[in-house]
């Protein structure tokens, strides 16, 4: 689960955030709009406040938007 996704589910806000985490409310804005990923001290203290819901494969997987891929690229590949 992504941190904007963990947040709307628990109803949370950034700032409730930043006061429980001790993360600034400016790194979880940036964090939670993916305008920067957390260095992985950030990442343990996030895994831990959202009780394992957000893990550090978060932060860099890709989601799974169940699109097909391009077809021209996976024909390169070949």
């Amino acid at each position: 689960m992504n941190f904007s996704d963990y947040l709307k589910n628990a109803n949370k806000t950034l700032r409730e955030a930043a006061a429980e985490t001790g993360i600034s409310y400016e790194l979880l804005r940036k964090y939670k709009n993916k305008q920067r990923r957390p260095r992985i001290e950030n990442m343990l203290i996030l895994r831990n406040w959202t009780n394992g819901a957000v893990t550090a494969d978060d932060w860099y997987m890709p989601a799974n938007d169940n699109k097909p891929q391009d077809q021209n690229r996976n024909e390169a590949l070949k």
